[in-house]
């Protein structure tokens, strides 16, 4: 295969005349539903995922989402992630949209006039932009002008064989095409793909200083518990002649005192350094070794672990960091809605659980379901009381088992899947079970969540921490949702609780 360094390169005057071509030919009038498919850039390998966007009538247009970013990018705006907070922060794609002449910057201007290619008469006008996770949106470089310029093309040639190629995008909606374009005899070969959702990579680590970690443990003492993680700091650094980018910031904290012990800020793609850096400077600076260090993201781990497995420190995933989760909070409150940005997370701007609330319970990976013989027993055999109450325990404990087999087969931490378990072990015997007479069924449970964290989780007179309350919400809705997979209550009713935690979440738990 080609090096990179053999891209041929493409003028604005190029890419512009092909873009002129492309929305004469009106592209979203003969692509409809904005089908998703594919092509392979030769030169680097990359495959780039399109979808001609115009259905909607608002913005005109093609979307290039690049490698398997870019791909998970375009999953969750389809799955309608991005919409509560900035995109800047998570985008991989290159965009080329017909824009109003008022919105266009002095660096689109310049580049239509010095092309001195003409466009139709009008206010509208092509603007190209290219989003990459953790950066300002920019005009596209060199290399980039080249995979617009060719998704463009191969396009019009779709369009041009459209009676050829329309059953491959109108009617494989379980496969991607995907499409190698041969330029220099205009023939294209195509193949397909199933859609999956791609695996976002662990940080890696830095290269370890063990003669730094000798001297560390020599001069420090050992105790206590910190949190750690990372986040975005959400205004931008811009510096002259380099792209802006969004801090990703190491910041630091003591578990039990509170006191946020130091922070580090640098670029997305060294923010493994910049924990680590971090954390061997704060224990610098305090000649104290942690004990315990508290993560909030599995994805963190790799980068830290061989620095905590040389200083003897325990790592442990948690669902929630409570200190860190006040400070990063007042980082964001003003800039967009929903929980601090991680870039440890790529494009996962929300938890998991509220990833699971958009989607249908059957797009992940569960255990096979249950043969008949280990299904719920709802067998209503008249039994006296003691042993209808010994048989309703004895289901609770079954399902509650097989909830915490399947987290721990999901690779959840021990801690994490503990921490799931009490919290709906609480709620099922504090609140189905202890607050209601007669008690109710899991079952019903669902429809009582609403009563549950409006009546301050009907935990005591004292209201629970922020923390606990999204710790609870996350555990109860993950729990629904394994039942709902299991058949054990209507997917329908799973439904309705994920309308409900969308509409409540704020209120739940602020």
């Amino acid at each position: 295969m080609p090096s990179p360094t053999q891209q041929p390169a493409v003028s604005w005057t190029e890419l512009l005349e092909t873009v002129r071509d492309f929305f004469k030919a009106e592209p979203w009038k003969t692509i409809q539903n904005e089908p998703l498919f594919a092509i392979d850039n030769p030169y680097t390998g990359e495959v780039l995922y399109c979808t001609v966007i115009g259905a909607s009538g608002d913005v005109f247009g093609l979307s290039i989402h690049p490698g398997a970013t870019g791909l998970y990018t375009y999953l969750l705006t389809q799955q309608q992630r991005l919409q509560q907070t900035i995109p800047f922060y998570y985008m991989d794609c290159l965009l080329v949209a017909l824009e109003d002449q008022r919105n266009l910057s002095p660096e689109d201007k310049r580049i239509l006039k010095q092309s001195k290619i003409a466009f139709p008469k009008g206010t509208a006008k092509p603007q190209f932009r290219s989003f990459s996770s953790g950066y300002v949106e920019t005009i596209p470089d060199a290399e980039e002008r080249y995979a617009i310029n060719l998704a463009l093309q191969v396009t019009l040639d779709v369009l041009r064989n459209w009676t050829e190629y329309q059953r491959d995008f109108e009617t494989l909606s379980n496969l991607i095409p995907i499409i190698a374009f041969d330029a220099s005899t205009g023939t294209m070969d195509i193949r397909y793909e199933d859609l999956e959702i791609p695996s976002l990579p662990m940080l890696t680590p830095p290269p370890l200083n063990e003669i730094r970690m000798r001297s560390l443990v020599k001069q420090s003492k050992k105790q206590g518990t910190w949190e750690g993680s990372l986040y975005y700091i959400p205004d931008p650094v811009q510096k002259k002649g380099k792209r802006g980018f969004f801090p990703c910031t190491a910041i630091w904290g003591d578990h039990h005192s509170g006191m946020i012990l130091g922070t580090d800020m640098a670029e997305r793609t060294n923010c493994s350094e910049c924990l680590v850096r971090s954390l061997c400077t704060i224990i610098e600076q305090t000649k104290t070794i942690p004990e315990v260090v508290l993560i909030d993201h599995r994805r963190i781990a790799p980068a830290l672990l061989p620095t905590t497995e040389a200083l003897g420190i325990s790592l442990r995933e948690v669902d929630v960091l409570p200190l860190l989760e006040n400070v990063t909070a007042s980082l964001s409150r003003d800039h967009f809605e929903g929980d601090p940005i991680s870039p440890v997370m790529g494009p996962d701007i929300i938890s998991e659980e509220a990833f699971e609330a958009f989607v249908d319970p059957e797009m992940f990976d569960h255990d096979e379901a249950l043969d008949d013989d280990e299904a719920w027993d709802n067998d209503d055999t008249p039994l006296d009381a003691y042993e209808a109450m010994k048989a309703e325990l004895e289901a609770i404990s079954h399902v509650l088992t097989e909830f915490a087999d399947g987290l721990i087969h999901k690779n959840l931490a021990q801690t994490t899947v503990e921490n799931h378990i009490n919290n709906v072990s609480a709620f099922i015997f504090r609140f189905l079970r202890g607050s209601h007479d007669p008690p109710l069924s899991i079952e019903e449970g669902i429809d009582h969540v609403q009563e549950f964290f409006d009546t301050t989780l009907a935990m005591g007179t004292r209201k629970p921490s922020k923390s606990l309350r999204k710790s609870m919400l996350a555990s109860i809705r993950k729990f629904y949702a394994f039942l709902a997979h299991r058949n054990y209550i209507p997917r329908e009713a799973m439904k309705q609780l994920n309308r409900e935690i969308k509409a409540n979440r704020e209120r739940w738990t602020s």
